[in-house]
């Protein structure tokens, strides 16, 4: 897979279902920014592969590819860029 101009390709990560103290967040928290790895960025992005991100919670395009999701989105939807 190969992103194309400013897109970034992501595989997102799961979600945490406890807090630290153990409190079960239920499947209706709204609001909540995604976090994703970018497995390839277009030429014009300004994110590398490996970059851990955040994302809005319905941003980007999910897609199925060879049995898995990932998502498409544009750099400038991307909210965070974690340090690793």
């Amino acid at each position: 897979m190969k992103a194309l101009r400013s897109e970034v390709i992501i595989r997102p990560i799961a979600r945490e279902q406890k807090t630290e103290n153990g409190i079960i967040i239920p499947d209706t928290s709204k609001g909540q920014p995604n976090k994703g790895l970018v497995i390839s960025s277009g030429p014009k992005s300004k994110v590398s592969p490996g970059s851990i991100i955040s994302f809005p919670e319905y941003g980007g395009i999910t897609v199925d590819v060879n049995n898995e999701k990932v998502t498409i989105l544009k750099d400038t939807d991307i909210i965070l860029i974690h340090n690793s």
